[in-house]
């Protein structure tokens, strides 16, 4: 009996116990809950000081035509709204000598961006862009006063979106009831830009659609549109003497279509790669962060002087160009002198490489063998077939390269500290590149007199590659070749007047430089002769 009674009471104990704990969480909810709410109320007083314009509270409640910002994250969508309240609405960077109303501080935003006009009589609204300032109307750049609609998607600079609502106006408006609520998203502002800015869409001339190759370079090349609109954007920000443009080249062995960057600097005009651009995008952009940071806090901003922390500096190795030379001499063992022509990636040529591809004796020995009168030791042969199965030896030679010049320049070539680099098989990642000496001396004629020696074994592979007709089409996939690089650093161009004269002695000619009557190229004119 006692230890029912004493079970019952530490049962009421615990009962009462429970009790209090849940009066005290529910005493603690509710302050959780008070604090909460001040401190949202705190952050979103601290968000209106930050975003100049923006109303704090929900869109339905506004009677006046207002901007809402579209995101990718429909969850972040339409949660910053801006009213056009006022006759003039003025959009911009911070500006304290003249303050916008609506202030963005993002990528492409200049100081007094834009004007948004406001007629209460009509209720109507009108976008006026200032001069060189980014604005778009449902995908299309705008640069005159353009009447807005309900529902219209308006881009400012490079990064934000946003929609236009007119409450009484939604009949009058863009009509989408394909989504919910009827109004356009993230997504379809996006894909109108695209639209716009991509090269059109070209179905075959059979009538068929466009390959999957075709639309792959279509998306490739509208993605590149904008990050060098990013780019040039930037530069123009950051007042560097510098332009992007895209171009469509081939690649030499796959033969499919690629996008590489035009650049254009100050030191002269260069070809990037799209992997050497999007790298130094990346720089490009934190730069820009550091010089939005400095012009919000009135302090002064300077991009580095090194090449290594400048993204618009390149004073690196640039491909100057690529020189294809078969290998079928080798197919009968003959020497094979020649000067093949230096293309860029863009077709265009660059200069001639001399070099000259010959065999070698069994010993390694060059030729020539005419005092070999057991004709054991010249390695030529009537026929490919003699030598597969077996070992044959051969030699590059590089001996020099002619450069091109720009007559604009003072007749000087582009390049400086050139050197060449090749494979034997430039389709196996595992070889390594043989590489000639740098000539650094700046002339139109560089010279290397690189000589390598090389054993081969000539299996299926390589047979096919000495034998094969690169001119026939069915032979696309044998490598026949080997492929030189020329590489080289872009020289700093001296501008001269294109009618500088200059008077020759005799046995002289004016070339893209200067050639004497032995042949040989110089740079500068001989001294005058007077007449």
């Amino acid at each position: 009996m006692d230890a029912l009674k004493r079970a019952m009471e530490e049962q009421r104990d615990q009962e009462r116990q429970m009790r209090e704990d849940a009066e005290q969480r529910l005493k603690q909810l509710e302050e959780s809950r008070e604090e909460r709410e001040k401190r949202l109320q705190d952050l979103l007083a601290e968000q209106n000081k930050g975003w100049e314009g923006v109303f704090v509270g929900k869109s339905k409640d506004l009677t006046v035509p207002h901007l809402l910002n579209l995101n990718e994250d429909a969850r972040l969508a339409e949660t910053l709204v801006y009213p056009i309240d006022k006759p003039e609405v003025t959009c911009g960077r911070a500006n304290p000598a003249s303050p916008p109303v609506l202030e963005f501080n993002g990528m492409g935003i200049m100081k007094d961006h834009c004007v948004f006009e406001y007629d209460e009589a009509n209720n109507t609204v009108i976008l006026k862009p200032n001069t060189n300032s980014r604005c778009m109307v449902n995908g299309k750049l705008v640069t005159e006063p353009t009447p807005l609609k309900h529902n219209n998607r308006v881009w400012l600079g490079n990064n934000y979106a946003m929609r236009l609502a007119i409450p009484g106006k939604e009949e009058e408006g863009d009509q989408f009831p394909d989504t919910e609520n009827n109004r356009p998203d993230y997504f379809v502002a996006e894909s109108e830009v695209a639209e716009a800015q991509a090269p059109p869409k070209k179905d075959n001339e059979d009538g068929t659609p466009e390959s999957a190759q075709d639309a792959h370079l279509r998306h490739q090349l509208n993605e590149a549109l904008k990050k060098i609109e990013q780019a040039n954007i930037i530069a123009s920000d950051l007042d560097r003497d510098a332009m992007f443009s895209p171009k469509i080249i081939k690649n030499r062995d796959t033969k499919e279509d690629m996008v590489v960057v035009n650049v254009s600097l100050p030191t002269g005009n260069l070809t990037w790669p799209w992997d050497r651009f999007n790298s130094r995008l990346i720089d490009m952009v934190h730069h820009w962060q550091g010089w939005q940071h400095a012009m919000a806090n009135g302090q002064t901003f300077s991009l580095p002087d090194n090449e290594e922390e400048n993204p618009f500096i390149d004073n690196g190795y640039q491909l100057v160009g690529e020189a294809d030379v078969v290998l079928s001499s080798l197919g009968n063992m003959i020497e094979n002198p020649v000067d093949p022509p230096v293309l860029s990636v863009t077709g265009v040529q660059e200069g001639r490489l001399k070099l000259c591809l010959a065999p070698l004796d069994k010993n390694g020995g060059e030729g020539p063998w005419d005092d070999d009168e057991s004709g054991e030791l010249d390695p030529f042969v009537e026929s490919a077939d003699e030598i597969k199965d077996k070992e044959i030896q051969f030699q590059i030679h590089v001996e020099s390269m002619q450069l091109e010049v720009d007559l604009k320049s003072g007749g000087r070539p582009r390049y400086k500290d050139v050197f060449v680099r090749y494979k034997i098989n430039s389709r196996n990642g595992d070889e390594e590149y043989q590489e000639t000496p740098h000539d650094v001396g700046g002339d139109i004629k560089v010279k290397f007199d690189h000589k390598a020696k090389f054993k081969q074994f000539v299996d299926e592979e390589f047979y096919k590659r000495i034998t094969a007709d690169p001119a026939d089409p069915k032979n696309s996939n044998i490598n026949s070749k080997v492929t030189f690089q020329v590489w080289g650093k872009v020289a700093e161009q001296k501008m001269v007047p294109v009618n500088h004269l200059v008077v020759l002695p005799p046995g002289w000619k004016r070339v893209t430089a200067y050639q004497d009557s032995d042949g040989t190229l110089h740079l500068e004119p001989p001294p005058a002769i007077e007449a």
